[in-house]
C-alpha cells in the first residue's frame, strides 16, 4: 500500500525510485560496467583507462542538480551523460541541460578557464542518453514525441 506524506507526495513510490537510481549509480560508476553500458548504447568500444568519473555529487551547491553517472573524456574532448529513469519525464531534456551547465561550470574551475578572455575556451562537448527501464508501451503512449524504443539488457 502506498503511503502519502503531508505534502501529498507518494513516500513509497520516491523511497523506490531513489533506490533504483542508486543502483544503477553504484553500477555504473565503474569505468569497466560503463563502458560496457555505452558500447551496448552505440556500438562504440571505449577503453575504461580512456575516461574518468566527472559529477556534480561531490559540490553541495548542487545537489538538487545531481546527475546519475557521467563521465569525461581523459582527451577531455567530450561528457557521456546517462540518466536512469523508470517514468516518463517530459522535462528530461531541460533536467540533462541543466546538469550539463552544472558539469561544465565545474569542469572550468577545475580547468581555471577565463570565460572574459578574448581567446575562444575550448570545453567538452556533451552525449545524452536516458535507460529507461519502465513500461514501454507507456511510455509510447506518454510521449509526444515519436520515439524507437531501444532494449538493453545488461
Amino acid at each position: 500500500m502506498s503511503k502519502i506524506s503531508k505534502d501529498n507526495k507518494n513516500t513509497e513510490h520516491s523511497t523506490n525510485r531513489e533506490y533504483k537510481n542508486d543502483i544503477f549509480r553504484y553500477l555504473f560508476m565503474d569505468g569497466k560496467n560503463f563502458v560496457s553500458l555505452y558500447k551496448e548504447m552505440t556500438g562504440i568500444e571505449m577503453p575504461p583507462e580512456d575516461i574518468e568519473f566527472f559529477d556534480t555529487s561531490s559540490i553541495l551547491f548542487v545537489k538538487e542538480f545531481r546527475n546519475d553517472v557521467s563521465f569525461l573524456t581523459k582527451d577531455g574532448k567530450f561528457f557521456i551523460l546517462i540518466e536512469h529513469q523508470s517514468t516518463i519525464s517530459g522535462n528530461m531534456a531541460i533536467r540533462l541541460l541543466i546538469y550539463y551547465v552544472e558539469l561544465l561550470k565545474i569542469y572550468i574551475k577545475l580547468n581555471d578557464l577565463n570565460l572574459f578572455s578574448t581567446t575562444a575556451q575550448k570545453i567538452p562537448s556533451v552525449e545524452f542518453f536516458v535507460a529507461y527501464n519502465g513500461n514501454v508501451k507507456t511510455m509510447i503512449m506518454q510521449s509526444d514525441q515519436k520515439i524507437k524504443p531501444s532494449l538493453i539488457t545488461f
